[in-house]
C-alpha cells in the first residue's frame, strides 16, 4: 500500500510540472482581471466589540462571474470572502460575539 501511495503522488507532481507556460500566463492575468479587493474604512465609535477601537478597514474579495442572459453575456462581481483588518494589521474573519 506504500508504494501505491508513493506512486500516486510522484505521478501528481509530474503532471502539475508539466503544465505549459501559456496557460499558466493566462491565469495569471485572470487573477489579475477579474479579481479585485474593495477596502472601506470603517469607524468603530459605538463600542461594537466585532471591531477594533477607531478606525479599521473592511476588506472584500469580490471575483467577476459571467452568466447568459436572453442571449448576452451579463458580468457581475460577485463577493467571495469579507474580513476585517486593524490599523495595525491584525486580520478578523468571523466575530463571535
Amino acid at each position: 500500500m506504500k508504494n501505491f501511495i508513493l506512486i500516486a503522488l510522484f505521478v501528481s507532481f509530474n503532471v502539475s510540472a508539466a503544465i505549459p507556460e501559456i496557460v499558466l500566463a493566462k491565469a495569471e492575468e485572470l487573477k489579475q482581471t477579474q479579481i479585485r479587493n474593495e477596502i472601506t474604512a470603517v469607524e468603530n465609535t459605538d463600542g461594537n466589540p466585532c471591531l477594533p477601537e477607531g478606525t479599521s478597514y473592511n476588506v472584500e474579495t469580490l471575483i467577476q462571474k459571467s452568466s447568459i442572459h436572453g442571449g448576452e453575456v451579463v458580468s457581475k462581481w460577485e463577493s467571495v470572502k469579507s474580513v476585517n483588518i486593524s490599523a495595525t494589521g491584525e486580520v478578523m474573519e468571523i466575530c463571535m460575539e
